[in-house]
């Protein structure tokens, strides 16, 4: 979870104040094992993308269990 909480970071001063950045962020969920260069380009370039259309708001990352 800390790339999130870093990734969180590296966008707050792209999507300014009028933007909310919300993390809920499950403890107890399970490690992926991923590219971690390619999972906050991802966040990064949607975050970016959406940010874009939008005159503020919130913008929230969350992990959690998935029962499938």
């Amino acid at each position: 979870m800390p790339l999130i909480i870093d990734t969180a970071r590296m966008l707050r001063p792209t999507l300014g104040e009028q933007v909310e950045i919300v993390l809920v962020l499950d403890e107890s969920a399970w490690q992926a094992v991923i590219d971690p260069t390619q999972l906050s380009t991802a966040l990064l370039n949607l975050a970016v993308t959406r940010a874009s259309d939008a005159d503020g708001g919130k913008l929230g990352f969350e992990t959690a269990m998935s029962s499938r």
